[in-house]
Formats: structure tokens, sequence, C-alpha cells
């Protein structure tokens, strides 16, 4: 999985099935007539969506034991990021926007200062920890 782009990522995977054991004269593998590569609903994890899927009808593999049959498909999912925005993205920007308080607070009051930074990394430490 490439994750450059993460959580803003989508996956492409790659899904090959052959048989090894038995040639293409005793076993043959072929898709579904009708949506031949889909996943259930609550497929892996819930962040993820199904957006694009490729079969290769025909599949066949030369090898010197002779000719099996196989199974080539591609399929693409999407990951929703709306999970990493209200738990990772919101906190952390909530945390920058309290520290900065500190930059208006007076010179003269060192004491609140210490406070809103040291709260602000108290909770970007409770972010890494749950998150």
């Amino acid at each position: 999985m490439m994750f450059k782009h993460f959580p803003f990522d989508t996956q492409h995977c790659l899904l090959n099935m052959e048989s090894f054991a038995y040639s293409e004269s005793q076993v043959q593998f072929r898709w579904l007539e009708s949506n031949p590569l889909s996943f259930p609903k609550d497929f892996g994890k819930p962040n993820f969506i199904q957006v694009g899927t490729f079969v290769n009808p025909t599949c066949v593999k030369h090898y010197s034991t002779g000719n099996y049959s196989c199974l080539e498909g591609f399929f693409s999912i999407k990951r929703e990021y709306g999970f990493y925005i209200i738990y990772a993205f919101l906190p952390s920007t909530m945390c920058v926007l309290i520290s900065w308080i500190g930059f208006w607070v007076g010179l003269a009051s060192p004491d609140p200062r210490i406070g809103l930074g040291k709260s602000s990394k108290i909770e970007n430490f409770k972010i890494l920890k749950f998150s």
C-alpha cells in the first residue's frame, strides 16, 4: 500500500488466483457474469469504499509442466477521510490555535503563558495517544 497521500489516498490492489495442482484441462476458473468482483458493505474497515474494478476475462498461465487456469482482477478502494478530520486534524488545529493565545498575553504575566504552553503540549500527547 502507498501512504504518500494518506488519508486522502486511493489504493489499487491486484487479485491473482491460480491453480498449481490441476492443469487447465482439469480445472477452469471463470468470473461470475454479473458483478464479478464486488465486496460486501462491511468490507474490511468501514472507512474504505470500493471505487473501481477490472477483471481479466481469460487468464491462462503457461509453465513447463502445462497450462494452468487463473483469475486475475484489479480493484481500487478509497479511504473516507471524515474520521481523520474529526479525530486528528480538528483537535490538532484547536491545540495550535490555543497555543497562539500565549502570544497575545502580556510579557508581564508569564504564568498564564507557561500554563497555555503546557496545556497545549499535554493535549498534543493525548491526541497522539488516542489516534
